[in-house]
């Protein structure tokens, strides 16, 4: 596929904006992906978009859209947390009294 649908890039579209409204609560938990996986795919099977013309079976989808599914949200997964971490390490940590006032100017 060297260029998209406006379908498919619409779906990958609402699928980042799902994904971005549980994200924080699915990164506290273990295997993120496997249960936004799961959460998302019923309503995909039901999509007509993903009927294949050659096999049309539920086991033929089901694995097309994992794919889909793991190919685009690897990176979203990776990009949010990075954004997490860059966040949080803006942040002063006062947790502590400094040392010095130095500390306090930077």
């Amino acid at each position: 596929m060297s260029y998209p649908s406006l379908t498919f890039v619409g779906f990958v579209s609402q699928l980042e904006k799902a994904a971005s409204e549980v994200a924080t609560a699915l990164l506290k938990q273990p295997q993120p992906l496997k249960k936004f996986s799961d959460m998302v795919l019923p309503s995909l099977l039901k999509n007509s978009f993903f009927v294949c013309s050659v096999d049309n079976s539920v086991p033929h989808r089901t694995i097309l859209l994992k794919l889909l599914l793991r190919k685009f949200m690897r990176p979203f997964r990776t990009n949010f947390t990075s954004k997490l971490t860059e966040e949080q390490a803006k942040r002063k940590v006062l947790d502590k009294k400094p040392l010095s006032r130095k500390v306090l100017k930077v």
